[in-house]
């Protein structure tokens, strides 16, 4: 209800109607990239998911990861403190070639290069700041993937891009 100044009431009523997805029911796409360009190996994935109502976003990440081969250890779980930690596949994905000018600019600043783990990738392989980060549409989220896919990480329209790292928080 609105008064003006000459005491004039207006009032507005909206109803909303809709019928709420049911719990794993594809409520829409999400288009995920997984990349290990720092490490010289390109784009390793970048295809439309499915989502589902009720998923989490770390479940939906590993579904296609898992889908597409590849075997997944994280730390916490899909609901609190999901981390990905590695991913692995029996082909020898990671040819393990950072690119030169990546090379000289982390031995410039004192970062000692190590070996990697044959067909996997994730922390602390090349570096000891390395392992994955995720991007949802060019910004990296101040939250995590357990959080519902309906409710904020990954959701209808997004673009998700898993890259790794290799120093802790920069690209």
């Amino acid at each position: 209800t609105v008064t003006d100044a000459e005491d004039n009431t207006t009032e507005l009523t909206y109803s909303i109607f809709c019928t709420a997805a049911e719990s794993g029911e594809r409520i829409g796409t999400v288009h995920i990239s997984v990349e290990a360009t720092t490490v010289g190996s390109g784009i390793l994935l970048s295809q439309d998911v499915d989502i589902y109502e009720g998923e989490t976003a770390a479940e939906t990440v590993v579904r296609m990861l898992q889908n597409n081969g590849y075997s997944v250890d994280y730390t916490g779980n899909y609901e609190t403190g999901f981390y990905l930690a590695r991913i692995s596949s029996e082909s020898n994905f990671v040819t393990g070639n950072i690119p030169e000018d990546l090379r000289t600019k982390l031995e410039e600043h004192g970062f000692e290069i190590y070996d990697f783990t044959p067909n996997s990738l994730g922390d602390y392989d090349f570096t000891k700041g390395s392992g994955w980060m995720y991007q949802v549409n060019g910004v990296y989220p101040n939250y995590g993937l357990s959080v519902t896919v309906s409710r904020t990480a990954i959701h209808c329209g997004c673009v998700s891009r898993w890259h790794t790292e290799l120093i802790s928080g920069r690209t």
